[in-house]
């Protein structure tokens, strides 16, 4: 059996999940911060942007954002398949809204802020040393969510053309099922592993933050 198709499709989802985390980390997390040292009006409206994926239907979604994609490959980007990590932002941002939302509602980041700038901190500065590592878990569990999603998307993949890991594995399913249920399962192992590595490099995170805390 020729695997070069998954081995194609795979590297363009894994591409495409570390942009798509990336992206969302870089434009998410810094506005849900701003939004919580600034008016709880403008926290309502960023949630309700974020939340708008999930209201629209993802068909609708889909075919709205084909044509955009079919212009940009032709005049800007490339037709690799791990452009798509583009419209993927999209897709998760409801999904890591709601994970980075729970840790920030654990912290009083207001205060954080103002202790950390009475003694000379910038906003960067704060950001990196103390709103960081204590939305460790937070922040995982957005990545990992992530992760799953471009990892599991068909639709717009296969609408446009481009390659990726679900529409490798359908397409070797004409040819061999049993071999693309093999590789199925293999992608449910990997999700669940990942999980476990999350949850474990999060726990051995919060202890030596713990402990560093104490002293």
């Amino acid at each position: 059996v020729d695997l070069t198709e998954l081995g194609n499709g795979l590297a363009n989802s894994a591409i495409a999940a570390v942009i798509t985390v990336a992206i969302m980390l870089i434009i998410l997390l810094p506005t849900m911060v701003i939004t919580r040292l600034s008016s709880h009006r403008m926290g309502k409206v960023v949630e309700f942007v974020c939340m708008l994926p999930l209201a629209i239907p993802a068909i609708a979604l889909v075919v709205g954002l084909g044509p955009i994609y079919r212009f940009l490959s032709t005049t800007i980007l490339p037709t690799d398949g791990y452009w798509l990590a583009l419209a993927y932002v999209i897709l998760v941002l409801p999904y890591a809204y709601r994970a980075l939302d729970a840790g920030l509602r654990q912290l009083d980041v207001r205060t954080l802020f103002e202790a950390s700038q009475t003694f000379g901190s910038s906003w960067l500065g704060t950001m990196v040393k103390v709103i960081i590592p204590n939305l460790r878990t937070a922040i995982l569990s957005a990545c990992f969510v992530s992760i799953a999603v471009v990892l599991g998307e068909y639709t717009l993949a296969a609408l446009l053309g481009r390659s990726n890991l679900q529409n490798a594995l359908f397409v070797m399913n004409q040819n061999d099922s049993f071999i693309a249920a093999a590789m199925a399962l293999l992608a449910m192992v990997f999700a669940i592993v990942l999980l476990m590595s999350i949850d474990v490099v999060s726990a051995a995170a919060n202890k030596k933050y713990r402990k560093g805390s104490k002293r």
